[in-house]
């Protein structure tokens, strides 16, 4: 599993489910109803992405940007609207998920403790 150093840059956690099976967390920094940016680049035969215990949403590597996922069909705008608040939330702290961690722990699950779709 993948992991990220420690940052200031406001993010949501997320995971990506892989097309062999593998899940790799990320960080999403930027997300719209077409697709998320990435604090890193996205995995190879990225296939499926959970932001928090949301998901899974279809999405697949951006052709010509590796630290992009095109989501396959727009997510809900409210869905946006609510992480776009947490990363808005997040800036105006200026740091990265210290107090709003809580927000994703009691939900989040690892994608091994989630039904199979």
């Amino acid at each position: 599993m993948k992991m990220y150093a420690a940052s200031t840059a406001p993010a949501i956690p997320g995971e990506i489910r892989t097309h062999n099976g593998a899940a790799v967390q990320v960080r999403i920094v930027a997300l719209s109803t077409d697709y998320c940016l990435l604090g890193d680049y996205a995995p190879e035969g990225a296939e499926e992405l959970w932001l928090g215990a949301i998901g899974p949403f279809r999405v697949r590597r951006d052709g010509s940007r590796a630290d992009r996922l095109v989501f396959d069909g727009s997510i809900h705008p409210a869905i946006v609207g609510h992480f776009n608040a947490v990363l808005a939330v997040q800036a105006d702290e200026g740091a990265d998920m210290p107090n709003a961690t809580h927000l994703f722990a009691a939900t989040a699950t690892s994608a091994s403790q989630r039904p199979a779709a």
